[in-house]
């Protein structure tokens, strides 16, 4: 994560408020940011996927239910199950180059559930797309792949 970093969110948590003060500035700072990159970015992602996304505030709070990796011919693919209590939705990705899930402890899970935090897309070298999603101030997943939709279940 470049923008929304583990760092970053520890600090707007501080009791120290004049170290959330300045988090929260860097913060806004680094979301104006990201928010012109993400205009590049999303010409990469299908125009159904990037508005039911962004509909739903970027998946914000919702609770990771399941992943599921598969191999489908010569690809892998990865699944993942997500629900915010009131939907359920599914997150398909085909063409998975390079996964990373970075999971130290489950001890900072928002009400002990591994919850999809802030989330950052970019373009790889090689023109594919990378999501990397901050779970909580201790977790962190992303995903390198050519293809990605967003599915309600």
């Amino acid at each position: 994560m470049r923008y929304f970093t583990k760092e970053l969110w520890l600090k707007i948590n501080d009791n120290d408020e004049s170290i959330r003060t300045q988090a929260e500035k860097e913060w806004n700072t680094n979301s104006l940011t990201y928010q012109q990159q993400f205009m590049e970015t999303r010409k990469y992602l299908s125009r159904g996927f990037a508005k039911s996304y962004l509909s739903r505030n970027g998946l914000h709070d919702y609770t990771v239910l399941g992943m599921l990796i598969t191999k489908r011919e010569q690809t892998y693919c990865c699944d993942l199950q997500l629900s915010n209590g009131e939907e359920t939705v599914l997150i398909a990705m085909v063409g998975i180059k390079a996964l990373l899930v970075d999971i130290d402890s489950f001890h900072c899970c928002v009400q002990g559930k591994l919850a999809w935090g802030y989330s950052e897309f970019e373009i790889t070298p090689g023109n594919n797309v990378k999501l990397s999603v901050l779970c909580d101030e201790q977790n962190e997943m992303q995903f390198e792949f050519e293809k990605i939709r967003l599915i309600k279940q």
